[in-house]
């Protein structure tokens, strides 16, 4: 770690190679250069290694190979910036060069239908509105330096916050194995038992999935004895590479809404995971076309609470079976060519969808897809899944995750 030196204002802790204090803006004295950083590679090799040693083959190629100097990666030290006060003139239109640099143009508004949008541009579109507040109050404080100074520091800190909520890659369940082998629904027991090499319970049990399921997995594509018509092997690659999905926050034209084919396509998205926390900002308006394929079901929540008892040991004996309370969320992603948009039931609003029940969420829901029906007549709807949580007791997200882009997959290569 670099050494620290106080600042002459505000006396807080900086790295020594910072020109500038982090936290009030005020120069530092003598910077040094950033100290040179070193990585050490890992071995290319590593998985490899490790599935070799859980496996029984012990430990010791593993060790051989993390003990062997590798390649290594030296980030050179850049000099240290000359510490110059920014004039209040520049201060003033520092706010309108950031959201320059930072945010692309806006484009203007056009009567053609948007184009599909992904994750990312929702949230340069949130910081563009944020960038552009701050610079139209920058402009009221141009004879007030340390407004100005405040307003850059809120500023830098909305940006923070915006980088710190970008969209993640998907979470699938935490299975090492890189290649999945889908079948199609409804298949032949005895057909699934010869190509599959299983024995007939399991085929039997594999035959009875009313969607594509994942049959087998395994570390290459040559998966089971042999391939039969219908079944597809994936890689766990093409799955993260679809990319999170978006949440569906509600229509965003209630007028036309009514109407389908009319605009009604609109909806309200955001890139905040609505189905694990509340929306904590708006999202933006978008035009959901060429939807062509809708994957439902139902996802299961546990959360567990200490239970209600004067004695410690019951009290530790009711939380260690579980006591707490399983819900299910219904949920319905919506697959385009380029993005994946989720309703997820109690959170997507249903204002102005015919067959609206103010008083039940659940019948609401249930309209809400009646009518995304007529909205996407050429979508394919697939059979509802319920996806329970596995014996580590944990959230079934992941395995909801997994199931609609393995659909996402198998419906468009099938």
């Amino acid at each position: 770690m670099s050494a620290t030196a106080p600042c002459p204002a505000c006396e807080r802790a900086n790295a020594s190679f910072r020109s500038a204090c982090l936290y009030c803006g005020a120069a530092m004295p003598n910077p040094v250069p950033r100290p040179t950083e070193v990585r050490r590679a890992a071995p290319e090799n590593l998985d490899q290694l490790v599935r070799d040693a859980m496996r029984g083959g012990g430990t010791d190629k593993l060790r051989a190979a993390l003990a062997t100097p590798a390649a290594v990666c030296v980030t050179p030290a850049s000099p240290a910036p000359v510490p110059r006060q920014p004039a209040p003139t520049e201060l003033a239109s520092a706010p309108v060069r950031l959201a320059q640099q930072v945010a692309p143009p806006v484009p203007a508004a056009s009567p053609a239908p948007p184009a599909p949008i992904a994750a990312p541009v929702i949230a340069t579109a949130r910081w563009t509105d944020t960038l552009r507040r701050a610079a139209d109050r920058a402009g009221t404080l141009v004879g007030d330096p340390d407004g100005l100074r405040e307003a850059l520091l809120e500023v830098e800190e909305a940006l923070a916050v915006g980088f710190s909520t970008l969209p993640s890659s998907p979470v699938l369940p935490p299975i090492r194995q890189p290649w999945v082998l889908v079948i199609p629904p409804l298949g032949d027991p005895e057909q699934l038992a010869s190509s599959l090499g299983v024995d007939h319970a399991t085929a039997k049990m594999l035959a009875l999935g009313r969607w594509p399921r994942i049959a087998l997995r395994g570390d290459s594509a040559a998966l089971g004895r042999a391939r039969a018509p219908g079944q597809l092997a994936v890689a766990r690659e093409d799955l993260l590479a679809i990319g999170p999905a978006l949440g569906v926050l509600g229509p965003a034209a209630p007028p036309a809404w009514h109407e389908p084919g009319l605009g009604s396509e609109r909806w309200t998205v955001t890139d905040e995971a609505i189905w694990l926390a509340e929306p904590q900002g708006g999202g933006i308006a978008a035009q959901v076309q060429g939807v062509t394929l809708v994957v439902p079901g139902e996802v299961e929540t546990r959360s567990t609470r200490e239970g209600q008892a004067d004695s410690r040991w019951l009290r530790k004996r009711l939380s260690v079976a579980g006591a707490g309370v399983e819900r299910r969320v219904r949920v319905a992603d919506l697959h385009t060519e380029n993005a994946i948009f989720r309703l997820v039931e109690g959170v997507t609003r249903t204002d102005g969808v015919p067959g609206q029940d103010p008083t039940s969420a659940r019948r609401s829901f249930s309209a809400l897809l009646a009518h995304v029906a007529t909205l996407y007549p050429a979508a394919r709807t697939l059979e509802e899944r319920i996806c329970a949580v596995g014996a580590d007791g944990k959230s079934a997200w992941p395995s909801w995750e997994e199931h609609t882009r393995v659909s996402r997959v198998y419906t468009g290569r099938a």
